[in-house]
């Protein structure tokens, strides 16, 4: 057979491999109300993206973004994006063809006795090889492009547990920060509160003094004086605790933290009071889980079509000479195509058992009749 019909063939079956072995992956449908009691578009600007630059205070988007920046736990999930995207890469590969260059040089001499009488008295042998081979395995069950969606569905799963670490750490810094400017209110409240004891307790010092009051009603302010004194170093030490597991979370050591706006003078994000549910759809972790089942949806797939054949498409072509030059002589150049099948007949359960291992939300086929095998296979 002539290499141009074996590319015809090639294309042919490739042309066959449009559908995939398995279930398709369907999202579960959710009844919608066809209309909310307030506005979902300033929702849609408060839950997605850079949230905190809405509190319009420049040290806090600074803090946030030092947070981000040191955090291990985003280190972490960024890396695994790109190992995630590594595996993509991967999978997506099996559906082109692999072609591969070698080149080789040898110079051997062969034994006395080796062959032939005369072998001794050849001499050594130098043999150059050039040699391009090709092999394509031909997705005709959709094996390769399951294990495809597979990793892409465990890259958006990697993207979306990032943008829940981020979420949740810039969550943390602002509510840290937030009770931070609040105990810094509370503590130019209580040092007012003492101003105010102090002068009253002069005032009914004075009173006292002059016989307008009691021991008693001195006594009162005396303890009131005290107490108002007693608060501020429990505000300083609460102040001096959220400022250190501020530092934590800003990848910093232990100390102070600086301050913009006033705990009345930040904006805060405007809410509806009432959140529609298509806003749960948008949460990172609800995708992330989401998308672990379309990756586990994909793998089943990819299981099942293990129980078919595999077909696979090999070329050679190249040259074989005694020296460089000859390379190049139409006499040395040496070809061939050929394909191959291989079936699995018995793998010990090892197909089956992969089977199993994934959801068991569709049915398992049994081969040939794909009928469901729920009595056959008991889970």
């Amino acid at each position: 057979m002539r290499p141009r019909d074996w590319m015809l063939g090639a294309c042919a079956a490739a042309a066959l491999g449009g559908c995939a072995i398995g279930p398709n992956y369907q999202r579960p449908e959710t009844p919608d109300v066809a209309q909310y009691r307030m506005d979902t578009g300033q929702l849609a600007i408060a839950a997605d993206g850079d949230w905190w630059n809405q509190f319009n205070d420049p040290v806090l988007n600074a803090l946030v973004d030092e947070a981000l920046a040191n955090n291990y736990d985003v280190r972490i999930a960024a890396a695994r994006i790109d190992q995630f995207r590594g595996q993509l890469m991967v999978a997506r590969s099996g559906l082109f063809p692999q072609v591969n260059l070698n080149a080789s040089a040898t110079r051997q001499r062969l034994g006395t006795f080796n062959g032939t009488p005369f072998a001794s008295f050849d001499g050594p042998r130098n043999s150059y090889q050039l040699l391009a081979n090709a092999s394509w395995e031909l997705d005709l069950w959709g094996r390769i492009r399951r294990q495809a969606e597979a990793a892409e569905a465990s890259l958006w799963n990697a993207e979306y547990a990032r943008r829940g670490v981020v979420l949740s750490l810039a969550a943390s810094v602002v509510q840290g920060y937030a009770t931070l400017r609040g105990l810094d209110a509370q503590l130019e409240v209580a040092k007012q509160t003492l101003e105010s004891r102090a002068s009253g307790l002069d005032i009914f010092r004075q009173r006292y003094e002059g016989g307008v009051i009691s021991e008693m009603e001195l006594s009162q302010a005396q303890n009131d004086f005290y107490v108002a004194e007693a608060s501020l170093p429990q505000i300083r030490t609460s102040i001096a605790q959220t400022e250190n597991a501020l530092s934590v979370l800003l990848g910093r050591q232990p100390g102070p933290v600086e301050r913009g706006k006033g705990i009345y003078e930040l904006q805060a994000p405007s809410v509806g009071a009432d959140l529609p549910a298509s806003l749960l759809s948008r949460r990172p972790d609800v995708l992330q889980a989401e998308q672990a089942a379309v990756a586990a949806n994909a793998q089943l797939g990819a299981a099942q079509a293990l129980y078919l054949p595999a077909v696979n498409l090999s070329g050679l072509f190249g040259a074989i000479a005694s020296s460089p030059a000859g390379l190049w002589d139409s006499a040395s150049r040496v070809w061939g195509f050929g394909a191959g099948l291989t079936q699995p007949i018995f793998q010990g359960g090892a197909i089956r058992g992969q089977v199993q291992t994934r959801p068991r939300s569709a049915p398992r086929p049994c081969w040939p009749t794909r009928a469901p095998c729920w009595r056959r296979w008991p889970t």
